[in-house]
């Protein structure tokens, strides 16, 4: 029989059969034992030191699960690094003890199962870490107030680091440093307590993320459910999400928003003597019932109110090139600055609540920025109390183009107020029509008349002109037979 000859084609079908055949490498879980100490005592990097006899790799998940009594147990519970070691994660799970994990050189790199903790004690790394790739850290012990505790420096590679489980007293003590986030997830808390330098985005979306130390300026802040405490004033480079809680610790403090983009917040900025600062070009939209009491400053940019400021000593300031828009509700005193504006809604005609306002306007740059609609439809400013007078003679309404003729426009109501009808001008109205301001009892009204047309002056000035030469005729002709009568 002749043996059929190995082509390329044959070669390659046998390859791939074999292949197929052979079994799938998977991760091995790798206990630790402490049973052969090393140098340092109970070294890392000792094979004997685990039970497969040999050091977890990149590949394998390394495992802290005896306890220091019963068969097989655990002759030591603290593992020191004496180098730089990888593994694809660490779990705490079945733990009965706690142990720690310390470094004397080197650091430990975590790969995609990151790190898994519930155990029923205590657990702590003083070891440097660094994440290999995007990953989870869960804290959920059988005992919630149970600590896990990382102390030892993060450095996240660029990589987003998610921190879960329902743990309440989970904590990074370390500096988390690197270009990737922080996401915080699950019903549990988290904090962070290091210096950090981190510069991508913290995100929370459930439980609670305190954070004793501000974060980088740099850093955007997404919170779209839960709750994010800060104890240090704090300054992001963006404020977005969906909903949950911003809160500070006692004592005075500063939220800066400097953002030039444009983002939306919807849940709540909270805390008592906390205030906002609004800077930068962008737009910051908040839709939620804030009820934080100090003040808010808006220096650049617009805030969009279309939520509420619920305390009555949150005052409102608008800095020059800066503008206060919406249709939300101010239950403090607000106060417009020299070159700042008022926008009351946005995308369509809507009302600005407020509970006084003081317009200043020194160069008669400040304006309120109002938009006419049709059949007395208006925005309006709508003041519950005093609508005061401050610096300057000259007070700007701009209507951006809008408005039709024969109409009646509100565009402010107030309690009491130390205007004069003549202290206020407008700009930019529609084409073909002008108007006059009304200053009543208690509102501001604008009322729109139809500028003639040329034509209709030009036939107007004929009309006179026609009557003025029949006046003249009729004059002369008067004179003329006075003249006759007298020298008969």
């Amino acid at each position: 029989m002749t043996t059929p000859a190995l082509t390329p084609a044959r070669l390659g079908l046998a390859l791939l059969a074999l292949s197929l055949s052979a079994p799938l490498a998977q991760s091995a879980v790798v206990t630790y034992k402490g049973t052969a100490g090393g140098s340092p005592s109970f070294d890392w990097g000792t094979a004997g030191n685990w039970d497969v006899g040999t050091v977890p790799t990149s590949a394998d998940i390394a495992t802290f699960s005896l306890g220091t009594t019963g068969n097989p147990k655990a002759v030591n519970t603290t593992p020191t690094l004496a180098g730089s070691f990888s593994v694809l994660g660490l779990d705490f799970s079945a733990a009965t003890t706690s142990y720690t994990l310390s470094a004397t050189s080197g650091s430990l790199t975590i790969g995609s199962s990151g790190i898994s903790d519930t155990s029923g004690a205590a657990q702590t790394i003083s070891a440097p870490l660094i994440l290999g790739t995007a990953q989870s850290w869960t804290a959920s012990p059988s005992t919630a107030s149970l600590a896990f505790t990382v102390s030892g420096t993060v450095n996240n590679g660029g990589n987003l680091l998610t921190l879960t489980g329902t743990g309440t007293a989970a904590a990074i003590s370390g500096a988390i440093s690197g270009a990737g986030g922080v996401t915080k997830s699950g019903l549990g808390t988290w904090t962070l307590s290091g210096l950090n330098t981190y510069t991508g985005t913290t995100t929370v979306s459930a439980g609670s993320l305190n954070v004793t130390q501000a974060l980088p300026s740099a850093n955007a802040v997404i919170v779209d459910g839960g709750t994010l405490t800060f104890t240090a004033n704090q300054t992001v480079s963006s404020l977005s999400g969906a909903g949950g809680t911003i809160a500070f610790t006692a004592g005075t403090k500063v939220l800066t928003v400097a953002q030039a983009g444009d983002t939306s917040y919807a849940g709540a900025i909270t805390g008592t003597a906390v205030s906002l600062a609004k800077s930068g070009a962008g737009t910051l939209t908040l839709s939620g019932a804030n009820t934080y009491t100090g003040g808010t400053s808006i220096t650049g940019g617009t805030v969009n109110l279309i939520g509420s400021l619920s305390s009555a000593t949150n005052t409102v300031t608008i800095g020059s090139g800066a503008t206060l828009a919406g249709t939300g509700t101010i239950a403090g005193a607000t106060s417009l600055s020299d070159g700042g504006f008022i926008s009351p809604a946005t995308a369509s005609i809507g009302t600005l609540s407020l509970a006084s306002l003081t317009w200043n306007s020194n160069t008669g740059a400040s304006a309120l920025n109002i938009t006419l609609g049709t059949n007395n439809a208006t925005d309006k400013v709508a003041i519950t109390g005093a609508f005061l007078k401050g610096a300057g003679t000259t007070f700007t309404v701009d209507f951006g183009g809008t408005g039709v003729s024969g109409d009646v426009y509100k565009i402010a109501t107030f309690g009491s107020t130390t205007f004069s009808g003549t202290d206020f001008a407008f700009i930019n109205l529609a084409p073909g029509i002008t108007g006059s301001f009304s200053l009543n009892a208690n509102d501001l009204s604008f009322v729109t008349t139809a500028i003639p047309e040329p034509s209709t002056y030009a036939a107007l000035v004929g009309i006179g002109a026609l009557g003025l030469a029949a006046y003249r005729r009729r004059q002369a002709r008067s004179a003329a037979t006075m003249a006759v009568t007298t020298s008969v």
